[in-house]
Formats: C-alpha cells, structure tokens, sequence
C-alpha cells in the first residue's frame, strides 16, 4: 500500500519483488518456520509495538498512541511525511525508549 493520504507509518511486511531476505519470518501452526509477506505481517507488528507502548507508559488516548509511534519512528524516503512510509518506518526500540 501506498499514497500520500492512505499511509501514517510503515512497519516490516516483506517486499514480494526482493529476495527471500526481505519476507517476515514467522512460526506457522505445527510449530514451523515461514516466510510470509503484506500488510498481514505489518499489521501485528505495530499492534505489538502499540501494546508495548502501552505497556510501558500506561493508558493514552488513540491519538496520542499514533502520535507516539509517529515521532519515534526511523523517518525513510523523503524527509517528514511522503506516500511511501507515511510519518517513517516504526521503530520499537525507539518506541519504548524515548
């Protein structure tokens, strides 16, 4: 996905034109190894961030969240806001560090 208005942050998903090295690895049922791609993967990853957020620094309204992740992720592409990584690529070190 992408577009100026459609994308707040980015967040690891794979890249299906890249290598094996750019998928998400992840556990599939049977307790194996699998290499996956899409927003399916980007999805859990900043709603593990946000829990961890939350974890860390108590209740916050929506907005606040948002705007937490925002100002703590790795700003890629063009400087400030661009349709390729919305406000930069979410970071959850940074994220429950800063």
């Amino acid at each position: 996905n992408y577009g100026q208005s459609l994308i707040w942050l980015a967040a690891p998903g794979g890249e299906s034109l890249g290598s094996i090295l750019d998928y998400v690895i992840s556990t599939t049922p049977g307790n194996r190894i699998g290499f996956y791609i899409g927003t399916s993967q980007a999805a859990p990853m900043v709603s593990a961030v946000a829990a961890l957020v939350l974890e860390k620094y108590g209740p916050m309204s929506p907005s606040k969240l948002k705007n937490h992740l925002a100002q703590t992720a790795d700003d890629l592409g063009k400087k400030g806001h661009d349709k390729y990584y919305g406000r930069g690529h979410i970071n959850a070190y940074k994220a429950v560090t800063k």
